[in-house]
């Protein structure tokens, strides 16, 4: 196998998939495949039913697709649209920004609680895998990851085992 340089692995992930965003099968409650995540970490002493109320994710619109027919959160919005809603309450001098982890928090003390969404890349062993990351902004912490191998990059092989992983959770 030949090693692949980790900076060419967002591009291998974007180039091999279709970002199709699909719903739940009605049947199994599942988004279609026949593959499962890895599950890296899920705290169980998390109330998710007590921060569905808002999830954001990043601006791009495969992530608010797939979070939105988890059907699950009650409102699905990106991190501009956060910016603007603090803007709206006249929160800007107390959260400047929501691009850093501490913006985030600011974030969920001055507006509202939420959770936050996102997908990443890593690189172990010269193998790439996708991970998807659901962030609680107050403690900073990551409370579920799973992941995937990037050698599977297409939506049945990567994308809908993470969302499945995260409906279990």
């Amino acid at each position: 196998m030949k090693f692949i340089p980790f900076f060419c692995i967002p591009f291998l992930i974007l180039s091999c998939t279709n970002f199709k965003v699909t719903t739940r099968d009605a049947k199994s409650g599942y988004f279609k495949t026949s593959i499962s995540a890895t599950i890296i970490k899920a705290e169980s002493n998390i109330k998710l039913d007590s921060l569905k109320s808002l999830i954001v994710v990043p601006k791009n619109d495969f992530l608010i697709g797939m979070t939105q027919n988890l059907n699950y959160f009650d409102s699905v919005i990106n991190l501009e649209e956060l910016e603007q809603k603090i803007v709206a309450q006249n929160l800007q001098n107390e959260v400047p920004s929501v691009n850093s982890l501490i913006g985030l928090s600011n974030a969920y003390k001055k507006y509202k609680p939420f959770l936050f969404l996102n997908l990443t890349t890593v690189q172990r062993d010269r193998k790439g895998y996708a991970q998807l990351k659901l962030l609680h902004p107050k403690t900073g912490e990551y409370i579920f990851i799973t992941e995937m191998p990037v050698e599977y990059a297409n939506d049945q092989g990567v994308w809908y085992p993470l969302y499945n992983s995260l409906i279990d959770y």
